[in-house]
């Protein structure tokens, strides 16, 4: 095996590689052109000079006739043989290179090392002390700082985990704990967050939240400015208190991927009544609980249009609660349940304001 130039190598920009072997009445060349100016994995190409076999053909010719072998046919097959062999497998690679999509080649590349809103997490309680702008390569768990912030930090030791991703803006934002506001990680093998927030909606009434959060799913609307995009669940409770009665109207909420929060159930429980109401949907809540409420308490739906006309009797299921003296002559009448359709009426203004019932 010989490297040489050659006219030929200067004509193709590359290497000419001749490999040589020649034997009695028989000569074989092989040339393997290189091109680094073809080969387009790299900017250059390959070009594959197979080999010629050539043999004397009137002496083939007479000892085919005479019945006698050819001498060195066997050595010569032998050898032919394993090169053509060789010939194949340096074929396949060759091929196989040429052919190699250039997607394969795109998809080893490293990701861009995107900005992101990044949680400072106490390590003991979880606790999301503050969030702050950073990339995988330096706050990731195989980044510069190992997902800990460092000693010469205000709090050393603090776990980081992504929370959101960047918006297409530019801007990072993201959820921490504040007053009214208690945000916590959900551990690694979780890799949510649960935000509870509450506050009162007047009346004496109030309301909790919890939503988990998926930093995966943040600003993947299709303008990328929406981090609420990763919200994938959100519960929301109502608390409702009235003359002595109480009640909870409960939202549980799920986004389903590529879709928006859904209600896909709304429960209503009176405490001290002791009915309780499920709908499918806030909207379907909001238009038939005053109509199933007054049927509970054995309200027509005459009187409950004009509850100070009309003079129905209770029906089971109607609060025991008459005042002293001369009985009350509509269940209407009666301030137990004079508190529970005050309650259901702000339960379904709740309902619509909150959720678009």
């Amino acid at each position: 095996m010989v490297l040489a130039s050659s006219d030929a190598t200067d004509a193709v920009a590359g290497t000419l590689l001749v490999e040589r072997w020649q034997g009695p009445n028989h000569r074989f060349d092989t040339l393997l052109v290189l091109s680094a100016r073809h080969l387009r994995l790299s900017g250059a190409g390959v070009a594959v000079l197979w080999h010629t076999h050539r043999a004397d053909a009137d002496q083939r010719a007479r000892h085919v006739r005479r019945g006698a072998p050819i001498e060195g046919t066997e050595a010569m097959a032998m050898t032919s043989m394993r090169l053509r062999r060789l010939q194949w497998i340096i074929g396949a690679a060759v091929i196989a290179v040429l052919l190699l999509p250039a997607a394969a080649v795109a998809e080893s590349e490293p990701a861009p090392d995107e900005v992101g809103g990044w949680a400072v997490i106490d390590p003991v309680t979880g606790d999301v002390k503050n969030v702050i702008v950073c990339t995988e390569s330096v706050c990731g768990a195989t980044g510069e700082w190992g997902g800990v912030l460092p000693g010469d930090t205000s709090c050393a030791g603090c776990l980081l985990r992504k929370q959101t991703n960047g918006t297409s803006d530019g801007n990072v934002a993201g959820w921490r704990s504040s007053e009214g506001m208690a945000v916590t990680y959900d551990g690694d093998e979780n890799g949510t967050f649960t935000i509870d927030s509450g506050g009162s909606i007047g009346s004496g009434d109030s309301v909790e939240q919890r939503m988990t959060l998926d930093p995966s799913r943040t600003a993947t609307d299709p303008d990328g400015m929406d981090l609420h995009t990763g919200i994938i669940k959100r519960s929301t409770t109502g608390r409702f208190t009235e003359g002595g009665q109480t009640a909870r109207a409960t939202v549980d909420e799920q986004r389903p991927e590529g879709s928006a929060l859904d209600s896909d159930r709304v429960v209503v429980e009176f405490d001290e009544w002791g009915q309780d109401f499920s709908y499918g949907s806030a909207p379907e809540a909001a238009a038939s609980l005053e109509a199933d409420v007054d049927a509970a308490l054995g309200i027509e739906a005459e009187e409950s249009d004009d509850v100070e006309g009309g003079s129905t009797t209770a029906a089971e299921g109607q609060p025991e609660d008459e005042p002293s003296g001369e009985a009350a002559s509509s269940p209407s009448d009666n301030p137990v349940v004079r508190a529970i359709q005050t309650i259901t009426q702000r339960i379904v203004t709740f309902l619509s304001s909150w959720f678009g019932g």
